[in-house]
C-alpha cells in the first residue's frame, strides 16, 4: 500500500520554481524541469498547486515607465472601515489603480493610481475623495521607476468596462477622465521597434 504525504509548506524546490518564473515568466516547463533536474509532471504539480491557492499569478504585467505614465502616490487617514470600503467602491476596479494598502502610523491607507497627466491624476483625486471620511490626505506625483513592470489592467473591450464601473465614477462623468480608453490609447500608441 502507497500513501502519499501531502506537503503542506512551500520548500526549496517551489521557491526555485518561483524564481525562475520571476526571470522568465514563458519558460516552458519541460525548460524548467531540465534546469531544476526534476520531472515535467512533478513541475506541473507543483506550479498548479502554487496558482491554485493564490500564491502566485502568471500575467503580462505592463513597463510603466516606457508608456511615460505618471504615478499619484496617495496617503490618506481615514476616520473609519467604513470609509475605506466607499473607497473601495469608489476606487477598486479603477484601471487607473496599481496598489492600494493599509497601513500603520500617520496615515493608514496608501494608494499609487497611474495616468497620462500630472493634472488627471490631480483631478481624479480631489473628485474621488468627495463625500469621504478622510482626517488627512498626502499627494506626492511623480513617476515609478523601479520595478518597473506592473499588472496594469487593461481590457480592450472599454465599453463595457464603461458601462459596468467607470459609469459610475464622478471623475469618468465629469469628464477629467476618460476611463481605461485612455491608458489603452497610450498603449495603442507606443512604438515597437
Amino acid at each position: 500500500m502507497v500513501f502519499h504525504v501531502r506537503r503542506k509548506k512551500i520548500d526549496d524546490i517551489d521557491l526555485k520554481i518561483i524564481v525562475e518564473l520571476q526571470q522568465d515568466g514563458r519558460i516552458k516547463l519541460t525548460d524548467l524541469a531540465d534546469k531544476l533536474s526534476l520531472t515535467h509532471p512533478s513541475v506541473y504539480e507543483r506550479l498548479r498547486k502554487l496558482i491554485e491557492n493564490d500564491l502566485i499569478k502568471i500575467q503580462a504585467n505592463l513597463n510603466l515607465p516606457k508608456l511615460k505614465l505618471k504615478a499619484a502616490f496617495v496617503f490618506m487617514n481615514l476616520e473609519n472601515t467604513a470609509t475605506l470600503s466607499k473607497w473601495l467602491e469608489k476606487c477598486g476596479n479603477c484601471s487607473k489603480l496599481v496598489l492600494m494598502g493599509i497601513g500603520s502610523g500617520r496615515y493608514n491607507l496608501f494608494v499609487v493610481f497611474v495616468g497620462e497627466s500630472f493634472n488627471e491624476l490631480k483631478s481624479m483625486i480631489e473628485k474621488n475623495l468627495e463625500g469621504l471620511a478622510v482626517k488627512e490626505v498626502h499627494v506626492s506625483y511623480g513617476e515609478i521607476i523601479y520595478p518597473l513592470f506592473y499588472p496594469l489592467r487593461i481590457n480592450v473591450d472599454c465599453e463595457k468596462i464603461v458601462e459596468e464601473i467607470c459609469s459610475r465614477c464622478a471623475f469618468y462623468k465629469s469628464k477629467l477622465c476618460r476611463g481605461c480608453s485612455g491608458i489603452l490609447n497610450t498603449i495603442k500608441t507606443t512604438i515597437i521597434t
